[in-house]
């Protein structure tokens, strides 16, 4: 007998390596690659990668704990892609699926870089709303660096959905409008077949790799540059995320049809694990 998605996710909770072979798997049927890689699955085992590098997947009784918030989070979002491809391939009906695994499975359906982004993302918010409790258990610089996490990937999509908030995006779609080089540098930045994730997850001052963070290591991650890559990263926070924070979390709200998500700025500022109505 064939397992649920639930039983094949449940299985691997103490396995990161096995997490990983579950996107592996998943990604080898639905990342639609023409080169029989990863496809849009990329960028995500790209970071995947970096979590389980960092520790934060580890069993929690291992000599190197891992993270509980991290380790839900991942499994909420796990779940969400195995139920959809259980539909997809008979094995459960479709029913009343949770919303997570429907942008999944319209991205099976038709994948685009806009379906992957709304079945990423949309499995994300659900799994930071649903794992507050969690948050908030853990130290208030990783809780900052969630916050990072979390804006980051939104902008991406953003520019996926053509509605990057802000002068600098608004400037370039008025000089270039939609032509080549604009989509070049959407698919440079944010196209989750490409390399731009790996490039950012081996960048330590940025994507630490030890958990949990200290205090000066969020200094240094909102503050500290050393190369050509950092000053992009630093760049793209400070000047072109950042001041537009309410905007960006309206307007992804709105694609992942999650209205709590606008919760999560407070006075443009992020404030997840306390939300703006302080519950």
């Amino acid at each position: 007998m064939q397992m649920t998605a639930a039983e094949r996710v449940a299985g691997v909770r103490d396995n990161p390596e096995g997490r990983y072979q579950l996107r592996v798997n998943f990604y080898s049927k639905y990342g639609f690659s023409r080169d029989g890689g990863a496809g849009f699955g990329t960028s995500e085992l790209a970071f995947l990668r970096w979590e389980i590098d960092r520790g934060v997947l580890n069993p929690l009784d291992a000599p190197r704990p891992g993270s509980t918030w991290w380790r839900d989070v991942n499994e909420d979002f796990l779940l969400s892609a195995e139920v959809a491809a259980d539909v997809e391939e008979g094995r459960a009906p479709a029913g009343d699926i949770p919303e997570p695994a429907g942008f999944w499975l319209r991205y099976i359906r038709n994948p685009s870089r806009q379906s992957w982004y709304r079945a990423h993302n949309g499995s994300i918010a659900a799994a930071y709303l649903g794992r507050m409790d969690l948050a908030a258990r853990e130290s208030s610089a990783e809780q900052i660096f969630l916050n990072i996490v979390l804006y980051r990937v939104l902008y991406a999509q953003a520019l996926v959905e053509g509605e990057a908030p802000g002068w600098f995006y608004a400037v370039i779609r008025w000089l270039f409008g939609h032509t080549a080089l604009l989509a070049r540098l959407e698919e440079l930045i944010a196209d989750p077949r490409g390399p731009s994730v790996d490039v950012l997850v081996h960048l330590p001052d940025f994507y630490p790799r030890h958990y949990p963070l200290s205090d000066q290591d969020i200094r240094d991650i909102l503050s500290k540059a050393h190369g050509i890559e950092e000053d992009g990263v630093e760049l793209m926070d400070r000047m072109l995320i950042s001041p537009y924070l309410a905007k960006l979390y309206r307007l992804s709200a709105g694609w992942l049809r999650t209205p709590r998500l606008c919760e999560l700025v407070n006075e443009g500022r992020p404030c997840y694990p306390v939300i703006a109505t302080g519950n």
